[in-house]
């Protein structure tokens, strides 16, 4: 069961080696929090807070077209947001 202000941690590295490659990431509440097409030349890594809202879930989305191109991803959930740390 979710807490109505928990929220996702996704750690995302990727790397992409042609333009049609897409990473798209979707709020609970079917925002896009993130979308990046196209060729990296290096791996690149993202750290996002991406808000469950009323869902229970977060998409992502992600097409690889060549066998170099990859895409990993960790996360975390905490019952509220980063900035409540101390």
């Amino acid at each position: 069961m979710l807490y109505e202000k928990e929220r996702g941690f996704p750690l995302i590295k990727f790397t992409f080696h042609f333009l049609s490659e897409y990473l798209r990431i979707l709020s609970g509440n079917g925002s896009v929090v993130l979308n990046q097409y196209g060729y990296s030349s290096a791996a690149q890594t993202t750290f996002l807070e991406v808000d469950f809202g009323n869902a229970n879930n977060i998409t992502v989305q992600v097409y690889l077209s060549h066998y170099y191109s990859h895409f990993k991803l960790q996360y975390g959930i905490l019952k509220q947001g980063i900035q409540s740390g101390q």
